[in-house]
């Protein structure tokens, strides 16, 4: 989906009744309770399932998808790829742990998500609240998942704990927009500049930090005391 100059700084809507949803999900069971959560929605999605990353990726070549629910239990290699291959497509994704899990961290942060949920805690009204974040721009992430990167972004910093990354005034501005939930393309209507600008401050920030997404940056910034 694209949007013109105007449209980048408002929150986003999805056309018609809500976006068109596939769920990538290995057991039936969960298939048809998260469609069913979806299918109960104000905005109901036009929601469609699979059971594989390969039958996702095969789907996103011929079909119009907005969002991609996507189990954890599926593993790094399968992820990494479906998220290469659905991001050209503009199809953001959501992942869905069944738990908030420490072991999960090292290399869940390492893929792209748009968002996460967690299945135990999983209600319409927090998959309507993930959407609705979706829809301004934001990062849906559970507050459990949200503590379990703070924690992990310490321990990865490990000696150099007191050692504050230093930042240009700009990078410092993107940080703090980062941590807001906007996108790239929203900061670069703020600052009135081109979204490859924007692209390249949020490549030095993840350099500068030693971060794999913008999720550990803001975790990591946090940490150092760089954001309120």
């Amino acid at each position: 989906m694209s949007f013109t100059q105007a449209e980048c700084d408002e929150p986003r809507a999805w056309p018609g009744a809500g976006p068109a949803v596939l769920t990538v999900l290995p057991h039936e069971i969960t298939r048809r309770g998260i469609g069913s959560l979806l299918d109960g929605l104000s905005r109901r999605p036009a929601t469609e399932a699979c059971a594989s990353p390969g039958e996702a990726v095969d789907r996103l070549r011929t079909e119009s998808f907005d969002l991609l629910i996507v189990s954890a239990a599926y593993g790094e290699p399968q992820l990494t790829e479906l998220v290469e291959r659905a991001t050209p497509y503009g199809v953001k994704v959501l992942l869905l742990l069944e738990s908030a899990e420490p072991g999960l961290i090292p290399w869940i942060a390492t893929i792209p998500f748009d968002g996460y949920l967690i299945q135990e805690d999983l209600t319409a009204e927090s998959i309507a609240e993930a959407l609705s974040r979706l829809d301004r721009g934001k990062l849906p992430i559970p507050d459990a998942l949200a503590r379990l990167f703070i924690s992990q972004a310490g321990r990865t910093r490990g000696g150099h704990r007191g050692l504050r990354v230093q930042l240009t005034p700009r990078e410092r501005a993107v940080l703090g927009l980062i941590a807001e939930g906007l996108s790239n393309r929203m900061i670069a209507h703020r600052f009135g500049i081109s979204e490859h600008g924007v692209k390249r401050h949020v490549a030095n920030l993840l350099a500068k930090f030693n971060c794999a997404n913008r999720a550990q940056v803001v975790s990591v910034a946090l940490q150092q005391g760089l954001l309120a």
